[in-house]
């Protein structure tokens, strides 16, 4: 009983070894075929594909695990996976998206969920991706197709920047608009005193000489 437990172990060791040999020159990965023994380091520019076409994918071998890193230390990164097709009208298949494989799931796929959403997870850390069945059916008749990229923080401070620029001058538009209008308002209100009572002016003036009238009759 020892004996075949070593042999089994030992077997998976090779297998995992076999599958893991030339991954770094890679692009993409098939989930049933190819095995990811270590944590990927992927840069801004680097694109990675995790595919999966009905094969029997074992136990050792249902995850891969991607990591945002760069030359520059300060900036942080986020790995971001983009379903380009998910076909599984069984639906088998579930893919998990995880940031440990005894964690918390953040996001799933599957054939009624999330089949063309991209998701991007937290910042500093890996994601792990990881395939399982459902409810015990074959799988042979999905296929996916999934895009891996990574995504830096600056770009979602620049986008808030940009946000914040735009409203800024959003609210100086509306301000100078604004008192422009009042401007206009009152000058159009004084037009229209002067058109609609010209006679106005004349009656004050008139009150005003005739004091002026009867003082001088008074000294005659």
């Amino acid at each position: 009983m020892i004996v075949s437990s070593f042999v089994l172990v030992i077997s998976a060791i090779l297998t995992i070894s076999h599958r893991s040999v030339g991954f770094k020159d890679q692009n993409t990965y098939e989930f049933g075929n190819d095995c990811l023994s270590f944590t990927e380091d992927l840069k801004e520019d680097d694109k990675r594909y995790v595919r999966y076409n009905g094969k029997d994918v074992d136990s050792y071998c249902d995850y891969f695990r991607f990591r945002g890193r760069d030359d520059d230390t300060s900036d942080k990164y986020s790995v971001c996976v983009t379903p380009l097709y998910f076909n599984d009208s069984d639906c088998a298949v579930e893919i998990q998206i995880k940031t440990s494989l005894s964690g918390f799931t953040e996001n799933k796929i599957t054939c009624d969920r999330n089949q063309s959403d991209k998701y991007c997870g937290p910042k500093e850390e890996a994601l792990y991706i990881v395939f399982n069945d459902r409810y015990g059916r074959p799988t042979s008749g999905a296929s996916f197709n999934l895009w891996i990229t990574v995504k830096r923080k600056s770009d979602y401070n620049r986008n808030k920047g940009s946000m914040f620029g735009g409203g800024m001058w959003i609210i100086i538009g509306a301000g100078v608009l604004g008192l422009v209008t009042v401007c206009i308002i009152v000058v159009c209100w004084r037009v229209f005193r002067q058109v609609s009572c010209p006679n106005s002016k004349k009656r004050s003036a008139s009150r005003h000489k005739e004091p002026q009238i009867e003082i001088e009759l008074a000294m005659l």
